[in-house]
């Protein structure tokens, strides 16, 4: 059984998000077929070519040599050769020295990522929600490949990330993983929403949360989120973590999410990759 958190101001909160959305990172390599990286503690994906590439966790702490940091930078450069490396560092790992390194060797601040939390007995529902919209748990290969087509849809994936996740017999890899649950939302038989929880350090994490865009501001996007909260609850998990885009954030905030931190993101392009 889990040791569920209980409190949005349990202390252990804030390493229980990060590495929620580390683990969510690293299934979103696996989703990729992307090649793995474990060095020193520090770990990442390369899915090339040009696809995406992403770091996953860096094993810094305060006491953590320039130099070490700067020998990981070397070897994640050295990983791809061209495209784009990711990189949402979180708020434990953020510091002086490692942003002066990250400029250092090329990374450019291109953002920040909001992380926010719920207390799911203060879940707020929606009073109405659209009937004609059925939400299903995936349970099937083909369901599956609905979720990863409408995931590239609903996130505007460019066209080579589409074809290629299209292009993946996933089978039964991803089905039979009791800590994550995939959703699909159908009009008339049709996927047009997805979303999915993962329950990880006690918390349960929500990701995935995309609609096509012929099917948006129909309460859609809410709906199925809402249902894979009830699935978190239902299993008693106390707290929800998700993080939102800046479209997302007033939809979460409704459901009673408040703000918690943020994440730096952070970008490496390679010589020859797309600007």
């Amino acid at each position: 059984m889990p040791t569920f958190l209980n409190s949005l101001f349990d202390p252990a909160l804030n390493v229980a998000t990060e590495i929620t959305y580390q683990t969510s990172t690293s299934y979103l390599g696996r989703i990729f077929n992307a090649r793995f990286y474990d060095e020193g503690g520090s770990r990442w994906f390369v899915n090339e070519p040009g696809v995406f590439n992403k770091v996953i966790s860096a094993a810094f702490t305060a006491d953590t040599p320039e130099s070490t940091i700067d020998k990981t930078l070397v070897r994640v450069a050295e990983s791809f050769k061209n495209g784009l490396m990711l990189w949402d560092v979180e708020p434990s790992l953020n510091s002086t020295m490692l942003k002066e390194s990250l400029s250092a060797h090329g990374w450019v601040k291109s953002g920040e990522v909001r992380s926010m939390v719920l207390d799911l007995h203060a879940l707020k529902v929606p009073a109405k929600t659209p009937s004609e919209l059925t939400i299903e748990l995936v349970e099937s290969e083909e369901a599956f490949k609905e979720h990863i087509d409408i995931m590239s849809t609903g996130f505007g994936f460019p066209e080579p990330m589409a074809r290629y996740l299209s292009n993946l017999n996933y089978g039964q890899t991803f089905l039979h993983d009791p800590n994550v649950y995939y959703y699909v939302g159908r009009v008339q038989g049709e996927p047009v929403t997805i979303s999915l929880v993962l329950l990880c350090e006690g918390i349960a994490g929500i990701y995935n949360v995309a609609t096509i865009p012929q099917a948006r501001h129909q309460g859609f996007g809410t709906a199925i989120t809402v249902v894979a909260l009830q699935q978190a609850l239902d299993l008693g998990y106390r707290i929800a973590a998700i993080q939102a885009s800046e479209m997302g954030a007033p939809i979460y905030r409704a459901l009673g999410f408040q703000d918690h931190f943020m994440f730096d993101s952070y970008a490496l392009v390679k010589e020859g990759s797309a600007q």
